[in-house]
């Protein structure tokens, strides 16, 4: 999850192949984007055989590829409606003897939660965990607040009785002639 405020902030969906099934396999690397119950958009693809497209023309996004199994795509000074999921699909392709190209897997990653956030719009940087801790801290303090008003609230005729005891043995220890009498 990304939060972002600054317009001129940029994120990169890195897309890193953990497994090949031959060193000469060549993959062909696709970025995708989803915003709210949509179906996914491509937004870049990075073929095989070298090619580049971006679907955006609005934005020039940054390809970048620091290892063979290593792609990264950077999306630069975002704005509100570069909010959305974010995700690369992967496919490894083998040339055959006979010069045709063989799908050999296909794999997904994880999704990156891109959220922008303009000023004064406070109410959606709250984070669920700061929720939860909120009231967490409110059900503790609201407990020890139900046990103190129950020790206080203790039964009067014990709270007389406790006197009375109490009254007793100051009675006895100090040397006055006047003793209570204690029932």
């Amino acid at each position: 999850m990304f939060n972002i405020t600054n317009h001129q902030a940029e994120f990169t969906v890195d897309c890193v192949i953990d497994s090949q099934s031959s060193d000469k396999s060549a993959f062909e690397v696709t970025w995708l984007k989803v915003q709210e119950e949509e179906e996914p958009i491509t937004i870049f693809t990075a073929r095989r055989d070298g090619t580049l497209h971006s679907a955006v023309s609005d934005k020039n996004l940054l390809f970048g590829r620091p290892r063979a199994t290593h792609y990264k795509l950077t999306v630069p000074q975002i704005n509100p409606t570069d909010m959305g999921q974010y995700y690369c699909q992967v496919e490894e392709w083998l040339l055959t003897p006979d010069n045709t190209w063989k799908k050999l897997a296909s794999d997904k990653s994880g999704e990156l939660s891109i959220y922008f956030h303009t000023e004064g719009d406070s109410g959606k940087l709250i984070n669920p965990l700061t929720i939860t801790l909120g009231i967490s801290i409110l059900l503790i303090c609201f407990l020890v607040l139900i046990i103190v008003i129950l020790l206080l609230r203790r039964d009067p005729k014990k709270k007389s009785e406790l006197k009375k005891k109490k009254d007793c043995l100051w009675a006895e220890q100090n040397g006055l002639n006047s003793v209570p009498t204690c029932d």
